[in-house]
């Protein structure tokens, strides 16, 4: 839900920025999520470049004490998940991973209004095929791979 949502233009306070910096770094944390795409659809990505660029040391202190704080709370969180509730967790996070697969859809408007790809369904489907042959092929080749050298360490 969150990927799909349309860029916003909020005025940047530290009340705004605060919390969009701690939501941003999960992204180096949690797969399938990106910080720059969360702080475009804040509104705060340009603000934060402009900031970087213009060496704003308040701004860029907020956000730097928002991003301390969604480290430390992300880490903590999901270390305390994975040992309580670890299924339910992994599953979650192959939730967020398969739903941020919407992002990478290549047709799509400016809003985030999903397209069909119309003319190009043909090669579409021929290299989403390929891709996917490839990929087993390399699955199997490692599987193979991994029992040789089991046998190998047995003996």
């Amino acid at each position: 839900m969150l990927v799909s949502l349309p860029p916003t233009s909020a005025s940047p306070s530290w009340w705004i920025i605060l919390p969009a910096a701690a939501v941003a770094v999960s992204a180096l944390l949690l797969p399938g999520l990106s910080g720059s795409f969360l702080l475009l659809t804040f509104g705060l990505y340009e603000p934060t470049m402009a900031a970087a660029r213009d060496f704003d040391l308040g701004y860029l202190g907020v956000f730097a004490l928002g991003m301390v704080l969604g480290v430390v709370s992300i880490v903590k969180g999901l270390r305390w998940l994975l040992m309580h509730h670890h299924t339910f967790t992994m599953v979650v996070l192959a939730g967020v991973m398969l739903g941020a697969l919407r992002t990478l859809w290549p047709w799509q408007t400016a809003g985030r209004e999903l397209l069909g790809p119309a003319d190009n369904l043909g090669a579409v489907l021929a290299l989403g095929a390929a891709g996917f042959i490839i990929v087993a092929i390399l699955v199997i080749i490692d599987t193979r791979l991994t029992r040789q050298q089991k046998r190998a360490e047995v003996r």
